[in-house]
């Protein structure tokens, strides 16, 4: 979304005097390493949430820019519109299903390759469920534990006939990894995640970043310095290897320090 506003000759100032809402800790924490102050998460970290804090009072004749998934359910921006607010969906992301890992993924199924499935959102369960033929999924996921993010996920995952095992009470990847961790650490099974920050990869580079815009991202590190995808990936090296075998339910930020903020001191 930042990166959008930078590339069209825009910064932050734009955002004077307008409230910001955050549907999640992590997101909010990114968005305050900006600058930026957060007036609202809600106790819920999904769309009902959403509602429940803004409150039906609320609504009544106030503009709304919703940046999201391209892909999402619609129950947010049609309940804002029903209670006679107005919003835009600016899609700011979307999931994008592998096009030739279903052959490798079967085989690493059947050599006993995988012990826990994760999802994160309902795109990831059908998009996952497309990969394979219908018949053969129960018996690729047999002796897997199946983990999702949340209710959404969870009942996406139920409706494509999968049962879900670990659901963690905050609907946050964090909360994921330490529910994973505790329930596998028993079978030796370390799980960790790696947080990425803004990086520059092909990808990014792909997308036709103006020079502004991958400045602003290069100085929101502390360290002042261009993140690339090799620190992302020595990070996961990292955890995968015997150096981290004391290591499991913990979260590795790799962002240069761009969402870090110093506790209080005197000095």
């Amino acid at each position: 979304f930042f990166d959008r506003l930078y590339k069209l000759g825009y910064d932050i100032r734009e955002l004077k005097g307008v409230k910001i809402c955050a549907i999640g800790p992590m997101t909010a924490k990114a968005i305050t390493s900006l600058g930026i102050k957060v007036d609202l998460v809600p106790k819920e970290f999904k769309a009902e949430g959403v509602l429940e804090a803004f409150g039906k009072r609320k609504i009544q004749g106030r503009k709304f820019l919703l940046a999201r998934a391209a892909v999402a359910r619609e129950i947010l921006p049609d309940e804002i519109r029903r209670l006679g607010g107005k919003i835009d969906v600016a899609p700011a992301y979307r999931t994008v299903k592998p096009t030739k890992a279903a052959k490798e993924l079967t085989e690493l199924f059947k050599e006993g390759g995988v012990d826990i499935v994760t999802f994160t959102s309902s795109s990831t369960v059908t998009n996952f469920v497309s990969m394979f033929k219908r018949k053969e999924l129960p018996g690729l996921l047999k002796g897997c534990t199946i983990a999702a993010i949340g209710p959404i996920t969870a009942n996406t995952a139920k409706g494509c006939g999968i049962n879900v095992d670990i659901m963690p009470k905050d609907y946050t990847i964090p909360a994921l990894t330490k529910a994973m961790a505790v329930d596998h650490g028993p079978q030796g099974i370390r799980v960790n995640c790696v947080a990425p920050g803004p990086v520059y990869t092909p990808m990014v580079a792909a997308g036709a970043m103006s020079p502004e815009a991958r400045e602003n991202r290069r100085s929101a590190s502390l360290l002042g310095i261009e993140g690339t995808g090799w620190d992302v990936g020595n990070a996961v090296r990292f955890l995968l290897s015997e150096q981290a075998r004391y290591i499991t339910g913990q979260v590795l930020v790799v962002d240069g320090g761009a969402t870090l903020r110093g506790p209080e001191r005197a000095n």
